[in-house]
């Protein structure tokens, strides 16, 4: 990750740390550009995704104990809430989507004020063996993360994740997910971000579902 805000701490030990490494391996163009400055033996080695695992989510039959009931149609985040994720635009998404469910899967990382609404069920921490019994009730998977330093160096695993499923998966605007802009839905602003999940409901296809389960098997960690 980029030493910057909530990892500040690492910035005094990245010059070091990089030049002194026999090999250094960047998940993002942005990563890749500051540590090859510093070391040329740095490669580009963007993230991916267990494409196996996440595509079993299409055809699972089983239901958790402690989901709730949802409505239709499901709003998902899966992965850690933190200071980088935008709680205001959850917020004002389960306001708009008032008679969709927001499913959100992972712990609350480094932060205490989420919103509460009736339709947002945080179910927390799940082990990873059991995350596609809960991603398999997603419409649509949505990364929700503030534009910053930090994030602008961020390959989101959680896209990978999203298109091994074949769900639509709409962003905020982060560098490394506008590469893919045509496979997924990619909001420059937050009216963009609601506007986006209202098209990912209603404008899917197989076509779409195909496109996107291609790239993530191109982008497997196999792969």
């Amino acid at each position: 990750d980029e030493p910057v805000e909530e990892f500040s701490s690492w910035q005094p030990y990245y010059h070091r740390a990089v030049a002194s490494a026999d090999l250094v391996l960047a998940a993002s163009d942005k990563l890749y550009t500051r540590a090859q400055a510093i070391n040329p033996n740095t490669y580009l080695l963007p993230n991916g995704c267990d494409y196996d695992y996440f595509n079993q989510a299409r055809s699972n039959q089983f239901v958790p104990p402690d989901l709730p009931e949802l409505k239709r149609a499901v709003i998902g985040y899966l992965g850690a809430v933190a200071s980088w994720c935008d709680l205001e635009l959850l917020d004002q998404v389960a306001q708009v989507f008032s008679d969709c469910s927001l499913l959100i899967i992972g712990p609350l990382y480094n932060v205490r004020n989420i919103p509460l609404r009736p339709n947002i069920h945080w179910l927390g921490y799940k082990a990873y063996e059991d995350l596609i019994y809960y991603a398999s009730y997603f419409d649509v998977g949505i990364i929700p993360f503030k534009k910053s330093d930090m994030t602008a160096a961020v390959n989101p695993i959680k896209m990978w994740e999203y298109l091994a499923m074949g769900i639509p998966v709409v962003t905020t605007a982060l560098p490394e997910t506008q590469k893919y802009s045509k496979e997924l839905y990619y909001s420059s602003e937050r009216r963009d971000f609601i506007n986006n999940i209202r098209r990912a409901l209603k404008q899917e296809n197989w076509e779409n579902c195909e496109r996107r389960m291609t790239l993530a098997r191109e982008n497997s960690w196999m792969a």
